[in-house]
């Protein structure tokens, strides 16, 4: 699971998104992996430049250190897939989405046929405005995300 979050257009001066992959372990236990990427020379500047307004003396951004802050969730979701595999290495599964959410989510990566179903799902989800926007619809949603959730596991002990 490739959870998103950002306080862009929630807090002052908030222009980063952050990414963490999600996933259970052989024993069941939740890991949870920050997204990181080298800092850009621009990215450095901004943030020594933010700094100093703010009145620090002594700021230490260079370029190539490791930051989690995005400028975008698109630059997180081609982070996630690029370390997927080594982070999860079992795992055939990438949504994009909350451990919170039980209804459809993005399929970023996984098989064919479960990304065009699950992906076509949650398009169904977003325009019908999810639970508050019709929750007939919604249940209907769910149910088929649950059976499409269930041929995912038959294929996996298939295999």
């Amino acid at each position: 699971m490739l959870e998103i979050s950002t306080w862009t257009g929630l807090s002052p001066g908030a222009v980063h998104f952050y990414g963490t992959i999600c996933h259970y372990d052989g024993e069941d236990e939740l890991q949870q992996h920050r997204l990181e990427q080298p800092m850009s020379a621009k990215e450095a500047a901004r943030r020594r430049k933010r700094d100093r307004r703010a009145g620090y003396t002594y700021t230490s951004w260079r370029a190539g250190q490791p930051t989690t802050g995005f400028d975008s969730s698109k630059d997180i979701i081609a982070a996630a897939r690029k370390v997927f595999r080594e982070i999860c290495p079992r795992c055939r599964v990438l949504l994009r989405g909350s451990f919170g959410v039980g209804g459809p989510q993005a399929v970023l990566i996984g098989p064919r046929w479960f990304k065009t179903a699950g992906n076509h799902l949650h398009r169904e989800a977003v325009a019908c405005g999810w639970w508050e926007g019709s929750p007939r619809r919604m249940r209907k949603l769910e149910r088929e995300w649950d059976s499409l959730l269930k041929d995912l596991e038959i294929e996996e002990n298939d295999r």
